[in-house]
């Protein structure tokens, strides 16, 4: 049987607002706070016998659980997806949402998500095991470093954001997950900067609508 993430969110509720981004009233600490007050209630949900599916060993674990440092979620604007190589939106934007890291021993295990709704903060899903291990892995290579998460949702993929010289996420390095790699079809997952990946984004796009006529 396949378990769905654990969503505590009216299905109806209004999707996070888009805003450009580092244009955000709410601070990494903030979101933390809200993700530490509701992780027990979402681990509580969590079937029993299906723990691994979350990413936990045992439910014993569920006590021992506390969140990491938080990763906004970015995005690309329609049109910059749609427009030619050097488009000048072709900039990260900000959504009001996080991914939460669920650590256990310092080891990230799942993911919590919090998103503003209707201008205030709330814990809406658990889930993507496989998705914080992979954040847990870059976070041992790169300690310290700050991240986020870029998502490109028409090509269902993710790049991790790295800012390891105090440039900014912006010009930061992309680093591409899983999805991506899969979705741009590259084995080594070497990093990318905004202009390079942009340019690729381009191309796959480019592919997709030529694809579908």
């Amino acid at each position: 049987m396949r378990i769905l993430p654990l969503i505590m969110l009216l299905f109806f509720s209004p999707a996070p607002r888009v805003i450009f981004a580092g244009d955000s009233v709410f601070s990494d600490e903030s979101v933390r706070t809200v993700a530490k007050s509701s992780l027990a209630a979402f681990l509580g949900k969590i079937p029993l016998g299906h723990e691994s599916r979350y990413g936990f060993l045992h439910r014993d674990e569920f006590t021992r659980a506390i969140p990491g440092t938080p990763l906004r979620v970015y995005t690309a604007y329609p049109d910059s997806l749609n427009g030619d190589t050097g488009n000048p939106s072709d900039h990260p934007v900000a959504r009001n949402e996080w991914r939460i890291p669920v650590l256990v021993d310092g080891k990230s295990r799942s993911l919590l998500t919090v998103a503003s709704v209707d201008g205030v903060l709330k814990a809406v899903e658990l889930g993507g095991a496989a998705l914080a291990r992979e954040f847990g892995e870059f976070d041992r290579k790169y300690p310290g470093s700050r991240r986020a998460l870029f998502r490109l949702d028409r090509l269902k993929c993710d790049f991790l954001m790295l800012d390891r010289t105090g440039a900014g996420l912006d010009d930061g390095e992309y680093h591409p997950l899983h999805s991506a790699r899969l979705v741009f079809n590259v084995d080594a997952p070497s990093p990318r900067s905004r202009s390079e990946l942009f340019g690729e984004i381009h191309r796959r796009c480019c592919d997709h609508r030529s694809a579908d006529r």
